[in-house]
């Protein structure tokens, strides 16, 4: 029994440990934005530090959540976020992300064309965040 019980409570501290990193350590937008979506799905670091996190954001124009990019330098700072619009209501969200031979960051997600979702990846510039 006592077992069980110490199980419960370590699931307990784990689960609201995790929900408060996601709902406070990833909330790049201003009040009351903040409290939206805000999950990350993956990150890879570079050679020089960089880390680039990709995943799901919403914001004041998209609250579903849209498919987010965002470069940290090595002490934590953000250099650069890329939000890929979406259409209608959807939420688009990205999944993977690698680096290529230049270290531009390359991610991988869902995207809704319009009518069902489709697989979207897009290579952005490592300086500026450009495609």
């Amino acid at each position: 029994m006592r077992a069980k019980l110490l199980l419960l409570i370590f699931l307990m501290i784990f689960i609201l440990g995790k929900s408060q990193v996601i709902t406070e350590g990833y909330g790049f937008h201003e009040e009351p934005y903040h409290l939206g979506i805000n999950i990350p799905h993956a990150s890879i670091t570079d050679n020089s530090g960089n880390t680039y996190v990709t995943g799901v954001s919403s914001d004041e124009n998209s609250p579903q959540g849209n498919m987010f990019t965002v470069k940290l330098n090595a002490e934590g700072g953000i250099v650069w976020e890329i939000r890929e619009q979406t259409i209608d209501f959807v939420l688009e969200a990205g999944y993977a992300i690698a680096l290529d031979e230049n270290d531009n960051p390359v991610v991988s997600g869902l995207h809704w064309n319009g009518s069902d979702m489709d697989i979207k990846t897009v290579k952005y510039n490592a300086e500026n965040g450009s495609e």
